[in-house]
């Protein structure tokens, strides 16, 4: 493939992420090296500071394969296709009255691109009693191929609300 738009798309997700890598590693690598340089650096220091280690190694290995996943969506998708994002449904608990779907928000990848809400629409916009399933209708022209998270709100006719985690892939 020598679409080289696509790899300078990669190449620039791995260069956003790797920036707010440094900046989430920055305070611990910090704080660490300034307890060593003082001396003070114990082996109580190095247990309490394990599970910070621990926690933001975990993030980082997720964030970078959730970026490898986007990187292979970009190098190998068809980017000439509209989709229909499918395969969401509301909590059947509360499907005994009629609700209205909302995009609560932009929906942000892990790399902190934004698809904006205004071009992500829950369809039908409206469950009637006793359905359950909807889909998202994506104008992902423009927008960077990426995995991106948000919240669909449902409310029903006396305003009670339930948000619903939706996670699509435009690319």
């Amino acid at each position: 493939m020598t679409d080289v738009p696509r790899f300078d798309e990669v190449v620039e997700g791995y260069a956003v992420l790797g920036g707010e890598l440094i900046k989430k590693w920055s305070p611990y690598l910090t704080s660490v090296s300034g307890k060593v340089a003082a001396g003070a650096y114990q082996s109580a220091d190095a247990e309490a500071d394990f599970s910070a280690a621990a926690k933001l190694m975990v993030e980082s290995m997720v964030a970078i394969g959730s970026e490898a996943i986007d990187a292979v969506s970009i190098l190998t998708s068809d980017f000439s296709e509209h989709k229909e994002i499918g395969g969401f449904s509301a909590d059947p608990a509360h499907a005994s009255t009629t609700r209205t779907l909302a995009v609560k928000a932009d929906l942000v990848s892990v790399s902190g691109q934004k698809l904006p809400k205004a071009r992500v629409k829950p369809v039908p916009d409206t469950l009637p009693p006793q359905v359950t399933a909807f889909d998202l209708d994506i104008d992902g022209d423009g927008i960077k191929a990426r995995t991106y998270d948000g919240v669909i709100v449902a409310t029903d006719t006396s305003g009670t609300v339930e948000e619903i985690k939706v996670s699509v892939t435009v690319g």
